[in-house]
């Protein structure tokens, strides 16, 4: 039975809040089939707070930087797995393969295997995505 405003799936949310120019002043983390907007924040917030999730939640970690690159270097506000495709053009080569497959893992065409992205490389990515969205935004942390 559906239920509407339930979701089945589990996992876990990162909600991107800007202000009205645009800056992102925190990236709280909720439970995936939760309605973020009334859950009790995690504590951590800003780039800091979602880089300490990396570990965790590496799949929306890099999409959810990858969307805030784009939303600030744009102002558009696109689904992750458009943020991932845009950021891909942009990304230097050695960061596209964790990117690439964040966005595989999400559309569902991979099953999550950091291990075959080679070691480093999702630190160096995530790094590098947050190294753009400090650039755009440099009181994000």
């Amino acid at each position: 039975m559906h239920v509407p405003g339930v979701r089945r799936a589990t996992g876990s949310k990162h909600h991107l809040i800007i202000d009205a120019t645009g800056i992102p002043l925190a990236v709280p983390l909720t439970g995936g089939n939760r309605n973020g907007l009334t859950d009790r924040l995690r504590p951590g917030s800003g780039v800091p707070g979602l880089l300490g999730e990396l570990a965790e939640d590496t799949r929306n970690v890099l999409l959810t930087l990858a969307r805030a690159w784009v939303t600030l270097d744009t102002g558009a506000v696109v689904p992750k797995d458009a943020a991932a495709g845009w950021a891909l053009g942009r990304l230097p080569g050695e960061h596209r393969p964790a990117l690439a497959h964040a966005r595989e893992v999400y559309l569902g065409e991979a099953e999550e295997n950091w291990g075959r992205v080679g070691p480093g490389r999702v630190a160096d990515c995530a790094a590098y995505l947050a190294g753009r969205v400090r650039e755009l935004a440099p009181g994000s942390g």
